[in-house]
């Protein structure tokens, strides 16, 4: 490793400044723990020797103040790094890992691994932009033992490994001061020469094993999780470790702090119905050289049985006659085999299971609505394990088509900032996408409201205790407004910025991760239906999970490790047992190997033993979907300047070995939809191209040659920003947000508007005259010369004793600018008769959307609405409306019927009025009878308490009013 080994963190490591023995500026090694070195302090000939490494930035070893190269007194020298290289001359040495002790600092770079001589701490760094002032600082802990010979321990400078002439270490830490060989690198035997290292002794005593701390067997029931705390100490006061000695595949170990003679860990259980019973497991504990451990027995006992998780589903917008779908995946806490199914929803939806083992499902969701389909829907999708079920409606906008936006991009300047984190959603509910942008070293995040044009207004700002690198946003509050939650890179926490529904945001509230927290996501890890937050911390290499309380509050982090170089975060269920995984990049100590490695969740916030899955490149971004269609996810990694590789799950947290998708200088990936076929595709930005690159897939994990969509820069998302049913590219850039819309997918849509002459306006439902229907052709898609008369119908569901009729010749044909848009129309003739069936079964004087439909003689086709006035034959009678069974215990269904389309509404409300309930919203419900299942519960899925309460139902034929019991 060379000098600046920090270059990838945008930092270079600087070095230190050493004394002779005092209490002041100056690296030293420190033997018996008093923090100060003496002729005391010595490498013991018997036994470990625990070594703290202690060095003072702010003066010399003779008490004087240090200063910048070239500066004055009130230039201090900071540090924002270190590292430190050990030789022993004159024997040999084993060493034990090195163990961070500045709290502010987390890991960046993997140390060369040892030998008998020579031993390196690794790279550790502040949060990048953040340095820590002049001061004595206690930087880390290692224990050494004789092998051989008289050693003694010192500091070197600059190293070349003889095997390895490339590959240098040294001493130092990084300063935002200058060194004289390096910049910002503070190099001992260049910029400082005062250390003090450990003298032979022949003394010493035999190393003293680690005792583990008693705890009571564990007990836990199925299906539920149990956190038994582990300590242990050690009379030499070195760092410990906890693992698993035995055990069955439930029970899992990992170190929460290795101490410095007192250590805490912690054993963790997770069991199926099927673990029922005792098993034997055990614990060890090692001080690396010595172990100690402790058998115990597991008892675990049956439980009355979990409802299955249905993990939460999106709304889904498809453009009408093309595809959309949504990877499913369920859980049973209990291990049981999940099952979906498709209990309500329009014909155009259906769910197709794709995998199912004990303890996890995954399915797609697919629609596949025809051209005059157009309009909202709800769709309700259960799960199942057999015993108990639970559903969650999707709701469903089906957008009529429209033609391809432009391929300009749309620029809205930021000013003099340079946009990190990015993403889109609807704060002010308006209907339109806004931004949310973090940026790089500035303590703040912002908030552009959309214009729906492609465009953004101006930023209004919110302060961060830190930089963010990685912003999320959901509803974590439950209160059906969208939040933000941030992930501040250069500090060690999250922030959670509560919307509060009209674009603005509350003040920052801020929570503890692990050092530099890289990237952030929410979800739901302990499957109690409430979003959790999970942030990758780059410098302690763990991840952190918030387990949310509902109100849009988190409990206190929980932190599993992850390994070395830890980097990027996706997140699915890769082993398909109920429970979110966490996928990471690490790397070997002392390599440069890298490692895609899963965190099997546990379904509590904690994750198990890591999967490591080896890939010969050094993966910086990753990205999870399910691109062969097989229904266990996969992942895609980006390199900087190397392949972007593509690994099928097994569905066991293990991926198949990377296929290389082609060499470009590769950001974020993201899995999704972008051409309308229901088939995931891929897309990434490319910084040297200044493009995103885009594949998309054909659904059996291999994707078409790339294509280059160019944009302000590489950092972007997804979002429908123009609302036409197409994901759009918003990235961000020094230049500012730019939109470049999507225009994958059919080329030219054929659009058309409908309507009635005014001599037309009121048909009679009996069919006294025929009715003629102007239609022109919009956005210039066709001219009405490709219009096929003789195809063109007219639909409407539930009016009469037919639901379509067919268009009739014409005694002429009209064609002219009726309503002076300059744009002609072509009139369609529909005859009396038909007029008649079509609308036999209206009473009185009714408002109707029919759909119009029709053909182009280049094989494309249209669907459009048309507004007629329909003069029946009676008078309007209400809807009867009821529940039963009436009390609920423990749901109901709700009959009533409608005898033609339109829309309906059904709520259920409290006592004192409030709406609790909504189970129909919809503008277009088709004629017939209908069912409708509540479960007693609320819109956020909370039981209501048993009491009266009041329904109230809603249609274009009237109003009906009742009661609902719940009885508990």
């Amino acid at each position: 490793m060379k000098p600046p080994a920090l270059v990838t963190r945008a930092l270079v490591l600087a070095l230190l400044l050493l004394a002779p023995p005092a209490l002041a500026q100056y690296i030293y090694l420190d033997s018996n723990g008093d923090g100060v070195h003496t002729a005391a302090d010595v490498l013991h000939g018997v036994g470990p020797t625990v070594i703290d490494v202690w060095l003072d930035t702010g003066h010399n070893r003779d008490g004087s103040v240090t200063a910048c190269n070239g500066g004055s007194l009130s230039t201090p020298l900071n540090m924002f790094s270190y590292e430190v290289t050990i030789q022993a001359t004159g024997g040999t040495v084993s060493w034990s890992a090195y163990t961070n002790r500045v709290t502010q600092m987390g890991f960046f770079g993997s140390p060369h691994a040892p030998d008998g001589t020579r031993f390196v701490s690794g790279d550790f760094g502040t949060p990048v932009g953040t340095s820590l002032p002049p001061g004595r600082y206690l930087l880390g802990t290692f224990t050494a033992n004789v092998l051989s010979g008289t050693p003694r321990l010192d500091f070197t400078g600059l190293l070349t490994w003889q095997a390895q002439p490339f590959i240098e270490t040294f001493t130092g830490f990084g300063s935002y001061c200058d060194g004289t060989q390096f910049a910002n690198t503070i190099v001992l035997g260049t910029d400082w020469f005062d250390q003090d290292g450990l003298a032979f002794g022949p003394g010493g005593m035999a190393n003293g094993p680690p005792v583990l701390g008693s705890f009571p067997d564990p007990q836990v029931s199925s299906g539920e999780h149990l956190d038994q705390p582990l300590s242990a100490s050690d009379p030499d006061g070195q760092p410990l470790s906890f693992s698993k000695a035995g055990g069955p595949g439930y029970l899992f170990v990992t170190t929460l702090d290795p101490g410095s003679g007192t250590a805490a860990g912690e054993l963790r259980l997770a069991p199926f119905a099927s673990d029922v019973g005792t098993a034997s497991g055990a614990v060890a504990v090692t001080d690396g050289t010595a172990t100690d451990t402790r058998a115990f027995t597991v008892t675990v006992s049956p439980s009355s049985g979990h409802a299955p998780v249905l993990f939460s589903v999106p709304p889904l917008t498809v453009i009408a006659g093309r595809v959309g779908s949504l990877f499913l995946t369920a859980g049973d806490a209990d291990g049981d085999r999940p099952h979906f199914a498709l209990t309500s929803g329009p014909p155009y939806a259906s769910i197709h299971e794709l995998a199912s083992r004990d303890g996890g499902a995954s399915a797609r969701f697919v629609v596949s609505p025809g051209l005059c389909d157009a309009g909202a829907a709800v769709a309700r999708i259960s799960v199942s394990d057999g015993s108990s079920s639970v559903q969650q409606d999707v709701r469903l906008t089906i957008v009529p088509p429209s033609q391809l936006p432009d391929a300009l991009i749309h620029g809205s300047p930021l000013g003099y900032r340079f946009g990190w984190a990015i993403a889109t959603a609807d704060l002010d509910r308006d209907g339109t996408l806004d931004a949310v942008l973090g940026y790089e070293g500035d303590s703040r995040i912002s908030v552009l409201k959309g214009m729906g044009s492609g465009l953004f207004g101006p930023p209004t700002d919110y302060p961060l205790p830190a930089g963010s690198y990685d912003a999320a946003v959901a509803d974590l509050d439950r209160n059906g407004t969208i939040d933000i939650v941030t992930a501040n890179t250069l500090g060690v926490s999250a922030s959670v910025l509560l919307g509060r529904g009209d674009g603005t945001l509350l003040p920052a509230v801020t929570y503890a991760t692990g050092v530099a927290p890289s990237k952030i996501a929410v979800a739901d890890f302990n499957r109690d239906g409430i979003p959790d937050v999970i942030t990758n911390n780059d410098g302690a290499n763990t991840v952190s999970v918030l387990v949310g309380i509902g109100d849009g509050t988190f409990l206190t982090k929980r932190d599993s490790p992850t390994g070395l170089g830890n980097g990027s975060l996706a997140v699915a269920d890769f082993n398909l047992d109920g429970r979110l995984d966490a996928a990471v990049r690490t790397h070997d100590a002392g390599t440069t190997e890298s490692k895609i490695t899963i965190l099997p969740g546990l379904g509590d916030g904690s994750f198990g033993d890591p999967i490591r899955n080896a890939v010969s490149s050094f993966p910086l971004a990753l990205a999870a979907a399910d691109w062969n269609s097989d229904g266990l996810p996969d992942v895609v990694s980006t390199t900087a300047g190397g392949p972007v590789s593509y690994l099928a799950g097994r569905g066991d947290g293990t991926l198949s070995p990377p296929v290389v998708l082609g060499r470009f200088q590769a950001y974020d990936p993201v899995g999704s939809d972008l051409d309308g076929d229901g088939v995931t595709d891929l897309a990434f930005g490319d910084v040297d191209l200044g493009a995103i690159v885009v594949l998309i897939g054909r659904g059996d994990g291999t994707f078409a040659s790339p294509s280059l969509q160019q944009s302000l820069g590489p950092k972007f998302t997804l979002g429908d920003v123009n609302r036409d049913g197409r994901l759009d590219f918003v990235a961000i850039s020094g230049l500012g947000l730019g939109v470049r819309y999507n225009r994958f997918g059919p080329a030219n849509s054929a659009v058309a508007r409908a309507f009635v002459p005014g001599d037309n306006k009121s048909v009679t439902g009996n069919g006294n005259n025929d009715l003629v229907v102007l239609v022109e052709p919009q956005g210039g898609s066709y001219t009405n010369d490709l219009l096929n008369l003789s195809s063109v119908t007219l639909a409407s569901d539930g009016t009469g004793s037919v639901g379509l009729i067919h268009s009739v010749p014409a005694k002429k044909t009209l064609s002219a600018d009726r309503d002076n848009d300059g744009i002609p129309e072509i009139g369609v003739t529909f005859a009396k008769s038909d007029i008649g069936s079509l609308f036999d079964k209206l009473r009185g004087r009714t408002s109707v959307i029919a759909d119009l439909a029709g053909a182009l003689t280049d094989g494309r086709a249209f669907c459009t609405d048309v507004a007629l006035t329909i003069i029946g034959k009676g008078q309007l009678t209400a809807v009867a409306a009821a529940f039963a069974p009436n009390p609920l215990n423990p749901a109901s269904k709700l009959s009533f019927a409608t005898s033609r389309e339109g829309s309906a509404k059904v709520r259920i409300y409290d006592i004192q009025g409030r709406a609790v309930r909504t189970l129909l919203e919809t503008p277009r419900l088709p004629a017939g009878t209908h069912e409708l299942t509540f479960d007693g519960k609320t819109d956020r899925g909370a039981s209501l308490a048993s009491g009266v309460y009041f329904y109230r139902v809603e249609t274009v034929e009237g109003r009906n009013d009742g009661q609902i019991v719940i009885l508990k």
